[in-house]
């Protein structure tokens, strides 16, 4: 009579006298017993053992297997559950016990959704269910990309930068700490846009007296684009870069430069204003009023001042002479 999972040798025999006969046992089958924590009551979970499914309602499941044999199984998980460990192997008696957590999930968001490049975006992601510890990686166009964070239990945040111009598809990936278990977010597109081109507008300069006459410091001119203004000395170019769109620039004008002590000139620009949308050297000329009337108001002025020089001359002369004239009619008095 063998006892459960063994074989006797001889399994049989006869004798007519005294005597003995040794039996020997060997083991031909064996049990192995799976255990179950954290599923309802009356749940349904099984394990398949070499391709054969066993399945329990209880919180343990016991099977008998042939000796000689090694078996590898795996676990049936229910609906919405994870068991681990969720893969073994055994080759004899022995047992296991099947932790099932709740099914693992992930919500993510990100910000901003596009931009120019280069384009850091933060992302945060909060997962739920497993065993409640967590690493999350971030995917970008299937693949991952930084580094993984975690294990970590709450949510956390992501910063990623899109070198390039173009569209992408990102997720957040979560993994169970402990089970293994993965799961992604939702997809969210990044499209990031390359910087606008940009050009530069040079103004040049001819017209104006490099050096102001009556102080002898230099003469000086400016420009402004979109309300940026550069100055520089007369005669010496002006270049405003990084520029995009169309823009508008404006020259100062009229430079009023003095000619000496009682006048002075004005210079007005041509052209004075106006707009520019790509690369391109501007001349800008300066001239005071036409040249017949400048020629005649210079004249003017300078023929005043000689004769305002020849009058006070006269009176210095004049004084001069009357002081003279008073010192001979006081002498002449004194002597009669």
């Amino acid at each position: 009579i063998n006892p459960t999972g063994y074989s006797g040798t001889p399994a049989s025999g006869s004798f007519s006298g005294p005597g003995s006969q040794s039996i020997t046992f060997t083991q031909t089958s064996f049990q192995y017993t799976w255990y179950e924590s954290g599923l309802p009551s009356g749940t349904q979970w099984g394990v398949i053992v070499n391709g054969q499914s066993y399945t329990t309602t209880g919180t343990s499941l016991t099977e008998t297997f042939a000796t000689g044999h090694t078996y590898t199984w795996s676990v049936i998980n229910p609906s919405g559950y994870s068991g681990t460990p969720s893969t073994g192997s055994f080759s004899n008696s022995g047992s296991q016990t099947i932790t099932f957590y709740k099914g693992l999930s992930v919500t993510a968001s990100a910000s901003p959704t596009s931009g120019t490049q280069p384009l850091t975006v933060t992302y945060t992601a909060s997962a739920s269910g497993g065993s409640g510890s967590y690493y999350y990686t971030l995917y970008v166009d299937g693949s991952p990309v930084g580094n993984t964070v975690g294990p970590t239990s709450g949510s956390v945040t992501i910063q990623y930068t899109f070198q390039q111009a173009g569209t992408y598809s990102t997720y957040i990936q979560v993994q169970d700490a402990n089970t293994g278990q993965t799961a992604d977010s939702q997809t969210i597109t990044i499209t990031v846009q390359a910087p606008p081109s940009t050009y530069s507008l040079t103004f040049t300069e001819t017209g104006l007296p490099t050096t102001n006459p009556v102080t002898g410091a230099p003469v000086t001119w400016s420009v402004t684009v979109n309300g940026q203004t550069q100055t520089a000395d007369a005669g010496q170019s002006i270049t405003f870069t990084g520029l995009s769109g169309t823009v508008s620039w404006s020259v100062q004008s009229p430079i009023t430069v003095p000619v000496n002590r009682y006048h002075s000139v004005k210079y007005y620009a041509t052209p004075s204003s106006g707009t520019a949308s790509s690369s391109e050297t501007i001349s800008i000329t300066y001239k005071d009023p036409p040249s017949v009337f400048s020629s005649v108001r210079v004249s003017l002025f300078s023929l005043i001042e000689k004769i305002i020089n020849i009058l006070n001359l006269v009176l210095q002369n004049v004084l001069f002479n009357f002081k003279i004239y008073a010192q001979v009619l006081h002498s002449a008095f004194f002597i009669f």
